[in-house]
Order: structure tokens, then sequence, then C-alpha cells
């Protein structure tokens, strides 16, 4: 099974800064709350911006930090809250439109979402962010074409945003247009040759085009320092398979097994693998392992049959 690397949603407004005409007091504990964000210390900024808003409590600013402490923290409909009251104040606030956006999409609330990040762009025609945004809406609603001229759009802003690579990347995968999708691979990698997701998913593509050696290469590099192993070891395994390298596909899923024992498909691949090679009895014990995490893979249960008539005729 095949798992594409996904560059995460962007909150599009970074920390704001207060303008001077606002109290001192103010300014110093936004940039407070703005220090403990960037620290992951939600909870502090929360109460910094909170502390804040007691001096300027019509500061679309500090309502709109605070709401992004509220999404980083998890808590979503408080995140609305305090975007709602910053446009409230302030319609044309596109940063605070993106990140409500941002709030509404992780509710699962897309149509919202996209209305938001559409209104962001009459505001900012160029505003990156709400076209990566909105791409990502329109790929969670199954919506690709809308979401690739979305990155598109992105990228003719920003020619630099990497994640807009990848992710229209994976939008041409989910058309099997790999040809273009490893051409997006190939240019976020030129930015940052380390990314991992863009290698992982290119490996991913090559692989589809059954170019197992690239593949294989790209897993080779992947693996050097990937923080996706068990991904890394399991997607060059699929490729070694592909290769009829059944021994170096073995050792790749056990490895895979080794970090991850829960991940089914492991199991399931290296027990082919096992099959491939006439060792019915270990092919047996893999799809075995692999039903025993998900019951559901039916085609485990067809190649499991097949190794146990296999394996009779071995021993008549």
């Amino acid at each position: 099974m095949k798992k594409y690397a996904f560059a995460a949603l962007v909150m599009c407004a970074a920390l704001c800064t207060m303008p001077r005409v606002f109290a001192q007091s103010a300014r110093e504990l936004t940039e407070q709350g703005n220090n403990f964000f960037g620290q992951k210390n939600y909870t502090r900024a929360i109460d910094s911006y909170t502390r804040a808003l007691r001096i300027a409590p019509e500061s679309g600013v500090i309502l709109n930090n605070r709401g992004l402490a509220y999404y980083a923290g998890g808590d979503y409909d408080k995140a609305l809250t305090d975007y709602n009251a910053a446009l409230k104040i302030d319609p044309q606030f596109a940063n605070a439109l993106v990140n409500r956006g941002a709030a509404y999409k992780a509710k699962n609330n897309l149509s919202r979402a996209i209305a938001d990040y559409t209104a962001a762009l009459k505001i900012d025609s160029g505003f990156a962010g709400a076209y990566y945004n909105r791409a990502i809406a329109y790929s969670a609603g199954n919506d690709i074409d809308k979401a690739i001229a979305d990155y598109t759009a992105t990228l003719r802003s920003n020619s630099e945003y990497v994640d807009a690579y990848i992710n229209r990347g994976i939008a041409y995968m989910s058309k099997k247009d790999f040809d273009r999708a490893i051409a997006d691979y190939d240019a976020a990698l030129r930015i940052n040759s380390s990314h991992e997701d863009a290698r992982y998913n290119r490996g991913i593509a090559y692989m589809s085009k059954s170019e197992f050696d690239k593949a294989i290469a790209d897993y080779d590099a992947a693996l050097k320092g990937t923080t996706k192993r068990a991904k890394a070891y399991y997607n060059r395994g699929i490729a070694y398979y592909g290769k009829n390298d059944f021994d170096k596909a073995i050792a790749d899923f056990s490895e895979a097994i080794k970090i991850d024992g829960a991940h089914a498909e492991s199991f399931a691949n290296r027990g082919a693998s096992y099959y491939s090679k006439r060792e019915f009895d270990k092919a047996i014990a893999d799809f075995d392992a692999a039903l025993k995490l998900n019951a559901n893979l039916t085609q485990v249960k067809q190649n499991k049959e097949k190794a146990l008539a296999e394996q009779a005729k071995t021993v008549r």
C-alpha cells in the first residue's frame, strides 16, 4: 500500500507585531506571547495575549495571535472565536481570514475554509499561503484539478515554496501523471536537497513507473537521514521485490518490522517474498501475522490459501 508524505497545512500569518500606537505594556505582552509561541509554550503565550487584550481589547493583531496559539494547542473553537473577533474589528485582515480558514479545515468544514481563503485572495491576490491552503482544502475534497491550479498559483507567487511542489506532485500522482510528479519532486530537491518527503515521494513515483533502480537510489539516500525509516525500508523492499530480488526485499521488510511491528503490509509483503522463494512455511507465518494485525486484507487471505496449497503439494 502506497502512502504519500504530504506537506502540512500552513498557518499563513505568522505572528504579527503590535503597532506603536498601542500602550507599551500591551506591545511588551504581545512580544512576550510571541516568544512563548516560538518556544511552543502555547499556554503561556495565550496567557500573555490575554493580558495584552485587557489593555488593548480592540486589537485584531492580538486576537489573531491568540487564535494562532489556540489553534496550535488544538482548541479550534476558541481559535475561531478569536479570528471572528479580529475580523469584526478589521474585515480586511487577510491573515486572520487565512488562519480562520485553517481552523475550519481542521474541523473538516471544507466549504467554509475555501470561502475564507477565497476572501483573503480578493484582498491580496498574491497571497501564496492562501492559495496553498486552499489547494490543500481542494485536495481534501478530492477536487484535484483545482488543487493543482492553486499550487501552481502558489508557485507563481513564491517559486521557492517547497511544500507546494511536494503537494502538487502528490496531486499529479493521484492523476497517475508520474512524470510531472517527478518533475515537482526534482524541483523541491533542488531547493532543499535533504527534504525527506520529496525524496520519499519521488521513490514512490519511480516505483509506479517500474523504475525500480531509481526508486532504490532515492530510498538509499533517504535512509541516510530519514526519520521515516520504517516506511523507507518498506518501500525499498517493494522496489527490490519489483526487481525479483527477493532476498533484499525480505531483508528490508524485516528491518521495517523491527521498527514498526504493527505494520501489517510489511508482514504481508515479506510473506509474498518468501512465497516467491517457495519458502511456504515462512510465507504462511507472515500472512498469519499480517491478518492478525488487519483481518480485512483480502489479498493476503488469498495469498495464504495459495501458500497452503503449494505447501500441501510439497508434503505429498
